[in-house]
């Protein structure tokens, strides 16, 4: 089973290096500097209200600061005025060059509010000013390449790793991904293409190794070398349920039931999901074992709803096994 990783704010550590925000307030305007510096010292000690209060006096003062308008912002976070903070932040949003901090703020407030919409745009427009700001960035262009593809934006995300692999031509990631893309949308030969290209850069990668094996399996070709493909992606990981699956689905294309069954349920007792228990009920099934079969097609099902294949699978409707 092909793998496929997940984006989350915890990807924040990539873009380390950029410039955030501005200086704090100027010292040579003494009053701002000093109720700044009074504002800090409030909130080191955890008295929100107070540094509020010295923040917004600075405000008075020099009210171009983006890091003391980001200050503010996050006082009238921690004493739940979230209304307060979001037009401040939103407004921060929109200077240059990237202001992250404003952007994670907001992304983050708005996730505390159940409002997940809302904060995937935000995250989205912070990712495409990046990549607009910094192209040759590797790091900002693949999480931007990701999120289009998670939200299956396939066109967008190709050409974005398209750009990644003209300036990084031995980028064995971009290949995986590009591959990855062609998959989805059912172009199995071009997918087969850039992983092998991959694979020349990086004979290691795993996740070459198992989606291009898995790939075989499924075409029913060239079973030997898909077999020994995935066994040297588990041999880097030997716990991937993903990994796992698709061992034994070579086997089970290669008739071994006995095989499929021992690896395809070690899969299936690490990680429940749809295409590993569907599987898994297919080797029952070819074992003989129907009515287990059905369980576990029916547990897929609950878990895919939408998939018909397993809807005629629960009609009898299939042909299987291998003679």
């Amino acid at each position: 089973m092909v793998r496929i990783f997940f984006l989350s704010l915890g990807m924040w550590f990539i873009f380390s290096g950029f410039k955030i925000g501005d200086k704090s307030p100027s010292k040579n305007i003494n009053p701002a500097y000093r109720a700044y510096l009074k504002g800090l010292l409030s909130e080191r000690y955890g008295d929100s209200q107070r540094a509020l209060e010295e923040y917004l006096k600075a405000g008075k003062f020099d009210e171009e600061s983006v890091s003391l308008q980001t200050r503010v912002a996050v006082q009238y976070i921690k004493l739940n005025k979230i209304s307060k903070a979001l037009p401040i932040l939103k407004r921060l949003t929109q200077k240059e060059p990237v202001n992250l901090d404003a952007y994670l703020l907001l992304i983050l407030v708005y996730s505390s509010q159940g409002k997940e919409g809302e904060a995937s745009g935000v995250y989205e427009e912070m990712l495409s000013k990046l990549y607009k700001e910094k192209p040759g960035n590797l790091k900002v262009a693949e999480s931007l390449a990701q999120f289009k593809f998670q939200k299956k934006d396939f066109n967008s995300a190709l050409k974005i790793y398209e750009t990644i692999l003209k300036a990084n031509p031995e980028y064995s990631d971009a290949y995986f991904w590009i591959g990855y893309i062609y998959e989805e949308e059912g172009q199995r030969q071009k997918a087969i293409e850039f992983w092998r290209q991959g694979l020349k850069f990086n004979p290691e990668h795993s996740d070459i190794l198992n989606s291009l094996g898995y790939i075989y399996a499924e075409e029913g070709i060239n079973l030997d070398e898909a077999e020994a493909l995935i066994k040297k992606a588990l041999e880097m990981e030997p716990d991937s349920p993903a990994y796992l699956d698709s061992l034994g689905w070579v086997y089970f294309k290669k008739g071994d039931y006995s095989k499929a069954k021992k690896y395809i349920e070690k899969a299936a007792s690490l990680m429940k999901d749809p295409v590993i228990l569907e599987h898994l009920g297919d080797v029952y099934y070819c074992s003989g074992n129907r009515e287990q079969a059905k369980k576990i097609w029916e547990e897929a099902l609950e878990l895919q709803p939408e998939n018909e294949v397993l809807e005629q699978k629960l009609k009898g409707e299939n042909e299987l096994c291998q003679d």
